[in-house]
């Protein structure tokens, strides 16, 4: 019985790799192709002892600071955001960490005429600059102009702190308390906290982006958090000691917060995980909207995975750590060169088929498309059914709901690897993501203010 397994397992590799085929060009590119897919495939075994860990591992936590004397400041970009940026500024007036110590500001950025985001960051208590720069629209552009006025006015080291968010933004009201506790054991200059779904239960694109955050918890975050390793970061939803932006903010990719990780990254600094500090994020509704917001992650991770690529490799083999090896893998294009690589064999296949080779045929490519797409599809599912199980006290939605993105989701999740080929040949820009969503802090958290709860104990 062993030796007819033993051979069906020789048969499969033989026939997987094509080495009963090294006499044909079709043999020779296919053993090149699955030699590269199975490199990639063990340089990143370690990520599913992560996933593992990630789903069962307990969370890292930080000791309590012994005091609030430390002064942020909430930095906000903010472009036509007059729907949304009252309900985040609300959600920083009710952190339970001393307002006095608290001063937030937004940059108006190239609003359209007769948005009212600025006026109304300005009645919430903001301090807030405009920007008007066409010639640059990208969100690291405009926070390196709000750093510039605060140094001008303030001083950027007369805060201890930097708190970075979106506008459309909800953070929970133990959020800045956590990231202050964070702060103070000293582990890090920098601290990025835990992403939930603001709009999980608004379709299938919501869900689908909803579960892909999740995801990142779940496979990196929490299990690098665990392990006491660097993970990486939004652009949103972080602390940063204020030493670590004193020259101001100078990073201004497509994707700039990816250019933070990876300066960061290859300097040696550490970006930890933050899991007791919540914040609300809100996902597209729209597939244009998200295909838009794909293309845009997409190019942006690209073009600084091509940019940052000579420095990390002199960097590795100069001083070696782990995290700019697991950090490196994030921005790898791998779903790019494993599909590339399969398409052109698949394609030189059939082309030597039309040429008379019987030894492919129109159903060998058929069974190519089928069982990567199937593959794909089972994995997406078992990862989502994790991230529903785990992460399920942070999803707001119904079970039944949750269920039926499941399935959906794994179709979603594929979209990436045609999306990210696509970017290559198209010219991104930055545009900015239309927010909607009027979820308010009390829609998440089910505890009220202190003054509520005496109000209503006394009745």
């Amino acid at each position: 019985m062993w030796q007819d397994i033993w051979n069906n397992i020789s048969n499969y590799i033989i026939s997987s790799f094509g080495l009963d085929r090294l006499n044909t060009p079709q043999g020779i590119l296919l053993f090149v192709c699955m030699s590269l897919n199975v490199l990639c495939m063990i340089l990143v075994l370690y990520r599913f002892v992560f996933m593992i860990v990630g789903a069962f591992g307990k969370k890292k936590t930080y000791p309590e600071a012994p005091t609030k004397e430390k002064k942020y400041a909430f930095i906000i970009s903010a472009r036509n955001e007059e729907k949304v940026i009252a309900n985040l500024i609300a959600s920083i007036h009710e952190q339970d960490y001393p307002q006095d110590k608290i001063t937030i500001f937004l940059i108006a950025d190239n609003c359209s005429e007769g948005d009212r985001t600025a006026e109304i960051a300005r009645e919430c208590g903001c301090i807030v600059y405009e920007r008007h720069d066409l010639t640059a629209q990208r969100k690291g552009y405009a926070l390196d102009l709000l750093f510039q006025y605060i140094e001008r006015d303030y001083g950027i080291m007369s805060f201890d702190g930097y708190v970075l968010c979106d506008a459309d933004n909800i953070l929970a009201r133990n959020f800045l308390t956590k990231m202050h506790d964070a702060l103070s054991s000293g582990q890090a200059k920098v601290f990025t906290g835990y992403c939930a779904s603001k709009n999980f239960g608004d379709g299938f694109i919501a869900s689908s982006h909803s579960i892909s955050t999740y995801r990142v918890t779940l496979v990196s975050h929490r299990p690098r958090a665990i392990f006491g390793k660097g993970t990486n970061m939004g652009g949103k939803g972080t602390i940063f000691a204020s030493e670590v932006l004193k020259d101001g903010w100078h990073y201004h990719a497509l994707t700039e917060d990816w250019e933070f990780v990876l300066t960061q990254t290859l300097e040696n600094k550490k970006i930890l995980f933050v899991e007791d500090a919540v914040y609300y994020d809100e996902q597209p509704t729209t597939f244009k909207i998200s295909v838009r917001q794909r293309l845009r992650w997409n190019k942006g991770v690209l073009i600084n995975w091509a940019t940052f690529l000579p420095r990390y490799i002199k960097s590795f083999f100069k001083k070696p750590t782990w995290e700019k090896y697991d950090i490196w893998w994030d921005i790898f294009p791998y779903g790019i060169i494993t599909t590339v690589l399969f398409l052109i064999y698949n394609i030189v296949s059939l082309i030597f088929y039309f040429m008379g080779d019987q030894s492919y045929t129109w159903w060998s490519f058929a069974s190519y498309i089928i069982n990567t797409l199937g593959s794909l599809y089972i994995g997406n599912f078992f990862q989502g059914l994790l991230v529903l199980i785990r992460e399920r006290k942070n999803i707001h939605c119904s079970i039944f709901k949750q269920a039926i993105f499941l399935l959906t989701w794994g179709f979603f999740d594929m979209l990436n690897i045609p999306l990210s080929i696509i970017s290559l040949f198209m010219r991104v820009k930055w545009k900015a993501i239309p927010h909607a969503s009027q979820a308010k802090l009390e829609d998440f958290e089910e505890d009220t203010k202190p003054e509520e709860q005496q109000e209503k104990a006394g009745k």
